[in-house]
């Protein structure tokens, strides 16, 4: 395994990488050294799955919930929508997240 990951930094220049932290790593090295690529990682992040996620760590680790905004609020393209960042006590939205599903 250490000698894969080995080939991986050096087949993608990442010399200069820690292999312990480094986001280049990660997203680059990793991957390739286990033989993985974009689309046969896509099934397992599918866009509902991980909004479901990012909702219950919301609420699971920092007490709140996200629900889409009550009012209208403008957006750049028709597929952001805005969502209101609450405490899962209640109350009045502490902010607002713009979600983008898209890279642009």
């Amino acid at each position: 395994q250490t000698m894969m990951l080995d080939r991986a930094f050096k087949e993608n220049d990442l010399s200069g990488v820690s292999k312990a932290s480094g986001t280049r790593f990660y997203s680059k090295g990793l991957p390739v050294a286990l033989g993985l690529d974009q689309e046969s990682l896509r099934p397992y992040f599918a866009l509902q799955s991980v909004w479901d996620s990012l909702v219950a760590i919301a609420g699971g680790v920092f007490g709140l919930t996200l629900c889409k905004a009550a009012e209208a609020i403008p957006v750049w393209d028709a597929e952001v929508t805005v969502f209101e960042v609450r405490p899962v006590a209640g109350g009045a939205p502490a902010a607002h997240v713009y979600f983008d599903p898209h890279a642009r």
